[in-house]
């Protein structure tokens, strides 16, 4: 799925059009909105698109379904093994460096990203790219991030990035982008701190649907609507935490000298003493239940997530709905990890996102 949005962007920006008729396209994220989302009845928006343009019943993922390598797997058709980015925070331990999305430093840094991007690729075919807070956008190489984009902000509020794409739209034709990406992480956030059936949830659904709502209004009063593409998005799902449902390693691991990297719906592990199948037949006795545990060699290849250097030597998933953790901690204290997750394998139906797109160049009911 996603290698096929990378396909139709491509195409859309690359079609000849003349002067009078340039057509403009808007790729929307919103970021952690479930497929079933939409039948809630807070997107009245959102349902209009799907009407009038062309729908997937559900996009499904990569693994892992985590928002900074899917985000940056729309925009490349790549998997994350291959464009760069395994995890929305990850060690370079080669280097002594670390990849965290609240460091704006190491998110700007191109050496990360080792996929081109739609927005480099449309570049060089002479197109004009935009960005408001796409993940990967901001990068420091000038030739190597849109012509025109905002610096992330997480508390920018939803009518100004509205504004904003609508400021680049109004632009004089020569100036104009060809390609507009947008981001907005309401439903997400709500997902993790309240879970995927809350009340805070559909708030958040609501509120995106009405951001969605402005645009397309703004898109009417700048008389460019019925020549302008909107794609919708979204990165992944949502499951609900399960306090109970959780289970930690240290007790497993216990004697062993290790270090792992994340937690939650997966966990990667390393022995500091070169016993790594040790420690992976230990972890699988104990987790069969509950989580999956490769050898990164062994990861199943549909898994597409063991050809990168940066990934830990033994991984364990977790199945759906199970926590896995790297130490011990109460019920009341898990909570604080949120009552929401995501990052369980790809086939599971919770991790899937939406795909909606309507526009000149969309055939209506497809």
């Amino acid at each position: 799925m996603l290698r096929s949005i990378i396909v139709l962007l491509c195409v859309l920006q690359f079609t000849p059009a003349t002067a009078q008729n340039k057509r403009s396209t808007i790729l929307i994220s919103f970021d952690g909105f479930r497929w079933d989302y939409v039948d809630r009845g807070f997107s009245p928006t959102l349902d209009s698109l799907r009407r009038a343009g062309a729908s997937a019943a559900s996009l499904q993922p990569v693994n892992p379904t985590k928002t900074f390598p899917n985000h940056l797997a729309i925009v490349t058709g790549m998997y994350p093994e291959d464009h760069g980015i395994i995890q929305n925070d990850f060690w370079d331990r080669t280097a002594g460096r670390r990849f965290r999305i609240s460091d704006t430093v190491e998110v700007r840094d191109p050496r990360w990203y080792t996929g081109e991007a739609v927005w480099e690729t449309a570049r060089k075919a002479g197109r004009i790219t935009a960005s408001y807070f796409w993940p990967g956008s901001e990068l420091s190489d000038e030739l190597r991030r849109p012509q025109m984009y905002e610096f992330y902000e997480h508390q920018r509020p939803y009518p100004l990035r509205v504004t904003g794409v609508l400021r680049w739209l109004a632009l004089p034709e020569q100036q104009c982008p060809d390609l507009i990406l947008l981001y907005f992480d309401a439903v997400d956030t709500h997902g993790h701190q309240s879970g995927p059936a809350s009340s805070q949830v559909n708030n958040a659904i609501a509120q995106v649907d009405s951001s969605l709502r402005s645009l397309i209004d703004g898109l009417r009063r700048l008389s460019i609507a019925d020549r302008t593409n909107i794609i919708v998005v979204s990165d992944h799902g949502m499951s609900e935490i399960v306090p109970e449902r959780t289970v930690s390693i240290d007790h497993i691991l216990a004697g062993e000298r290790y270090r792992t990297q994340w937690n939650g719906t997966m966990v990667g592990v390393e022995s500091l003493d070169g016993t790594d199948s040790i420690l992976a037949r230990k972890l699988r006795d104990s987790l069969s239940l509950h989580a999956e545990v490769f050898l990164k060699k062994d990861i199943p290849a549909s898994y597409r997530f063991s050809r990168n250097t940066h990934i830990p030597p033994v991984m364990v998933f977790a199945k759906a709905g199970w926590s896995i953790l790297p130490t011990t901690v109460s019920s009341g204290d898990l909570l604080n990890y949120g009552r929401g997750s995501h990052g369980y394998d790809s086939d599971s139906p919770e991790m899937h996102g939406i795909l909606i797109a309507a526009g000149p160049s969309f055939r209506s009911g497809a």
